[in-house]
């Protein structure tokens, strides 16, 4: 579960938004041919292979000040694994459709298309990245918008509350025993991910955003 700081770190990655599966198209010309450039730029693992899908004017903005922005960004996509039978699609991004975040970031231009890319990380988890792109000098560019100082401010104390419930977790995890335990293990063995973060919830008296970071920490991988 992601708090509206937390994806204000992706804002222009692992948001799901509800668009239909669509047969990728050859067609250079075509946005979706950009999922495919994003997909081997994560499978390179190389931050610089992300920031060349940068539109010049997204690459503008990053600076020294905001650097930490953007390393959020692109370190989150590289711990990604995008398997190759990934699927993809486009929609247009009407003239008077709203931007993520747009009240806090800014966006150096508009994007015309958003590209969504659909993928299993596990039997019975999937997600979902959308990307902001645009038609630019012979080819589709993602548009990243750029963050103000209240915006950094604002990421630098969510992450050190993230750090502070990460290590929390863990140590739930951690002291946590059988048959809670167990049983846990065998709700995540049978795909009910969901069911054993409400579990562990009831049983620990953890809010479900607790929950789940322990069930994360529980889950196979």
């Amino acid at each position: 579960m992601k708090t509206a700081l937390g994806s204000l770190l992706v804002a222009a990655g692992m948001v799901v938004l509800p668009l239909a599966c669509r047969a990728q198209s050859d067609d250079p010309k075509h946005p979706e041919v950009f999922a495919k450039r994003f997909v081997d730029a994560v499978g390179s693992k190389n931050p610089d292979r992300l920031k060349a899908l940068l539109h010049p004017k997204s690459l503008a903005c990053i600076n020294a000040q905001n650097q930490e922005f953007y390393d959020s960004i692109f370190s989150r996509h590289l711990k990604t694994t995008i398997p190759a039978n990934y699927k993809s699609a486009v929609e247009p991004v009407a003239r008077n459709q709203g931007l993520p975040f747009e009240n806090e970031l800014v966006y150096p231009l508009r994007p015309s298309h958003q590209v969504q890319i659909d993928f299993n990380t596990a039997p019975y988890s999937s997600t979902t990245v959308v990307l902001l792109v645009v038609y630019h000098a012979g080819q589709w560019h993602e548009v990243l918008p750029c963050p103000g100082p209240d915006t950094i401010a604002k990421m630098r104390v969510h992450k050190e509350e993230s750090a502070k419930q990460d290590r929390r977790a863990q140590q739930l995890a951690a002291n946590l025993s059988d048959p809670l335990r167990a049983e846990l293990m065998d709700l995540l063995r049978n795909g009910q991910r969901v069911d054993a973060m409400k579990r562990y919830a009831a049983a620990s008296g953890e809010d479900l955003t607790m929950a789940n970071r322990v069930v994360e920490l529980l889950a196979p991988r």
